[in-house]
């Protein structure tokens, strides 16, 4: 109830605020205007657009998207353009909620979970689901590229003076994600071990794609966390798989990680789940999602005993 007073209170302010008129925030000093609900999305759009859009993110750098409760004036960057995109697969349900005020306001919408195949966050099978699927679709390099294709294509829709621009902008970062995804299948291709134990369920899509099997300790989200006897469970089933390493996503509690890595006498290594948390500068660098996916690449292959 206090989220849907929330955001019947972010659309009166934005009603008064001209907030949704055609002339209002839609072209920002002869930009268009994309919202987005979080990093990688946000990311993605500016590779695509380049200075030919204002990108904003309704969740902040750093705050984990999956309990994210937007205030009203949060809430208001969804309202503020032309474009909104969220990744949808119940990662964040209140985009669900506010899509038909915004579809009726003129506003497009794209919600990337609608244009790919969806995995179990447990099982990494597929799934229509939205409480099991994994929500982590931007951590394979395939869909990333699908991603973009779809941004590009809604950017020329919405600006076609622009089209040439979207068109080479998005062609550049492409070829950039097929080059990481030929480096995953070179590096992931000759491997002693196939699986993985991570913190939480968010590769399902990268080990689906590169061959290998995922087991997570707690669920979709790190607020998780597993019941006693199913902790248990896992440290046995790791003691038969035998793996030296367990993964934990940065910036997460690697309490959980350390103890099962504790269990089978193994250690624990970083895995980057790319969604947020980045300084300006950092978040500023065109490479900076290729480069994270190359660390958990290498990541990968010390875990798998890679040649």
């Amino acid at each position: 109830m206090n989220l849907f007073l929330k955001i019947g209170g972010a659309i009166v302010a934005l009603v008064l605020l001209g907030g949704c008129s055609s002339s209002g925030p839609f072209v920002s000093q002869g930009k268009v205007r994309i919202s987005t609900s979080f990093f990688p999305l946000e990311y993605f759009a500016r590779q695509v657009a380049g200075d030919h859009a204002e990108v904003v993110s309704v969740i902040p750098n750093g705050l984990d998207p999956h309990d994210f409760d937007p205030t009203p004036k949060r809430l208001s960057a969804a309202y503020s353009g032309q474009l909104f995109i969220y990744s949808g697969a119940n990662l964040e349900p209140w985009a669900d909620r506010i899509r038909p005020e915004l579809e009726s306001k003129g506003i497009r919408v794209l919600k990337m979970s609608e244009h790919v195949d969806l995995l179990s966050g447990t099982t990494g099978q597929p799934t229509q689901d939205m409480n099991q699927a994994d929500p982590h679709i931007w951590l394979d390099p395939v869909l990333a590229q699908r991603q973009v294709e779809l941004i590009r294509d809604a950017l020329i829709s919405i600006d076609p003076a622009q089209a040439d621009d979207y068109r080479e902008h998005a062609a550049i970062f492409l070829d950039k994600l097929k080059t990481l995804d030929a480096d995953f299948k070179s590096g992931l291709s000759s491997c002693m071990d196939h699986t993985v134990i991570l913190s939480h369920a968010a590769f399902q899509y990268l080990a689906h794609r590169y061959g290998f099997q995922m087991l997570s300790i707690s669920g979709l989200s790190p607020e998780q966390e597993p019941a006693p006897k199913d902790f248990v469970q896992l440290v046995d089933q790791a003691k038969k798989l035998g793996p030296r390493y367990i993964f934990f996503e940065k910036r997460s509690n690697p309490k959980l990680a350390e103890t099962l890595a504790s269990e089978i006498n193994g250690e624990t290594l970083d895995m980057y789940h790319i969604d947020g948390g980045f300084t300006p500068e950092e978040a500023a660098n065109p490479n900076l999602y290729l480069d994270q996916m190359r660390l958990n690449l290498n990541q990968l292959r010390i875990a798998l005993q890679c040649l």
